[in-house]
Parts: structure tokens; sequence; C-alpha cells
């Protein structure tokens, strides 16, 4: 992650938010995980896609 692709994002580049959001997805996978070792599968990609949402309509507000 590049402090140039932080500083578009933060200038309100929507590409350059994408691209974070990408590249920051499996750090939160690794965060999110282990806490969520006995929850199915298909649960745990969906609480991620939200928590991704979250982010993105947090930094647009």
């Amino acid at each position: 992650m590049s402090a140039a692709l932080v500083r578009a994002a933060q200038r309100g580049d929507t590409m350059a938010m994408n691209d974070l959001l990408r590249e920051l997805t499996p750090y939160l996978g690794r965060i999110c995980g282990p806490r969520l070792l006995a929850v199915p599968v298909g649960t745990v990609k969906s609480r991620l896609a939200r928590a991704r949402l979250s982010f993105r309509n947090a930094w647009q507000s």
C-alpha cells in the first residue's frame, strides 16, 4: 500500500478507494478470521464484504 494511493483515496478518488479496500481485505480476514472460526465460510465472507462496504460508506460521508 503506497502513500500516494492513500492520498488519492483521501481526495475522493473512487478507483483509489476501491484499490485500497482490495488491499486491506486480506488484513481484515486475518483480524476477523480467528474470531469467526465456528462461523460458516459464507457468513465470514459476507461479514468481510459488509466491513468493506462500511469502510467505503464511512469514507464517502
